[in-house]
């Protein structure tokens, strides 16, 4: 049996599209096998009673903030967003400057995203208070759609901005989907844009799949499964970690990328640091510019090169 705990606003029990919709897929899922599969029951903010077992194996279901400190109270989790995921760090899917850093690296007008919490400050602005930041140039988009992806297959696509009839590339979605599957979490939500100008179809960010927007999305036979799904699976990794084969950490990156500063390499010379990845039979590593940040960067001519990270732990 799948219950799923459904935040409550006094009289309006629905204030979610996903809300609404996940009751009509449990409705569904129940009909289909001929018996109640699935349960949901609606709750205050202050749901959580841990003396209440039953309450540890539900699902909550609600905005962010519900959904967040219902895991922090229950199992003492914090959920970090996804963002754009070091494995999607690539020129060929972001078509701008994209750079981990803080409010001293926003030096002109830039789209900035607090990228160590959820729900953080999000501005386009030159002058963000401290902090450290996921720093992106900016980019007019000419539609932008939701994909929703469950065991790294994508399981839908919708519009939320823009232009509903000019679609994005689906098969660079699918690209970036096989590109992020070792490290992606069962289920999530993958945000496209297709630019105004060229029409390039470019990642704008990565979710996991809790109270994110549907936006139409509603095929009842996956939606709960995606919601029980990314929920134990979370909890579970969070809670038993695998032990997995050591990869080089950011800090290793760093310390090779200044021994090339240091010999006097200009910094917008692509490097390539060596190495073997066990998991990814990976030699030579491409990173990209001899740079102390993390992302894709333009150079001289204001062509692309991919500053791309292959196996690294973050």
């Amino acid at each position: 049996m799948t219950r799923f705990l459904i935040q409550r606003f006094s009289d309006e029990p629905n204030i979610h599209d996903f809300s609404y919709t996940l009751i009509e897929a449990c409705k569904y899922h129940n009909w289909f096998y001929g018996e109640e599969i699935m349960k949901w029951e609606y709750v205050s903010d202050d749901w959580v009673d841990l003396e209440k077992k039953e309450h540890l194996t539900a699902i909550p279901v609600g905005g962010v903030e519900f959904v967040v400190n219902s895991i922090e109270k229950s199992f003492n989790l914090k959920i970090k967003p996804k963002n754009i995921p070091i494995e999607l760090m690539n020129g060929k899917y972001l078509k701008r400057s994209v750079f981990f850093g803080t409010e001293k690296d926003v030096v002109d007008k830039k789209f900035v995203k607090e990228h160590n919490k959820i729900k953080g400050y999000t501005q386009i602005t030159n002058d963000p208070p401290p902090g450290e930041y996921l720093i992106s140039d900016l980019v007019e988009f000419k539609s932008e759609w939701r994909g929703f992806v469950y065991k790294n297959e994508l399981v839908g696509l919708n519009n939320y901005l823009g232009e509903f009839d000019v679609f994005p590339n689906v098969k660079i979605i699918n690209e970036m989907i096989e590109k992020y599957k070792k490290a992606a979490p069962i289920a999530y939500t993958i945000d496209v844009g297709v630019v105004d100008k060229s029409e390039d179809t470019v990642l704008i960010e990565v979710h996991d799949f809790f109270s994110c927007g549907l936006y139409g999305f509603s095929d009842l036979r996956v939606l709960p499964k995606m919601f029980r799904d990314w929920y134990y699976s979370f909890i579970e990794s969070e809670l038993h970690p695998k032990k997995t084969t050591t990869r080089f950490s950011i800090e290793h990156i760093y310390n090779e990328l200044g021994k090339h500063l240091k010999a006097g390499i200009h910094p917008q010379t692509p490097v390539c640091i060596s190495t073997i990845d066990p998991d990814l039979n990976e030699e030579n590593i491409t990173v990209g510019h001899v740079t102390k940040r993390r992302g894709a960067y333009g150079d001289d001519d204001g062509n692309m090169v991919d500053g791309e990270f292959i196996g690294v732990g973050y």
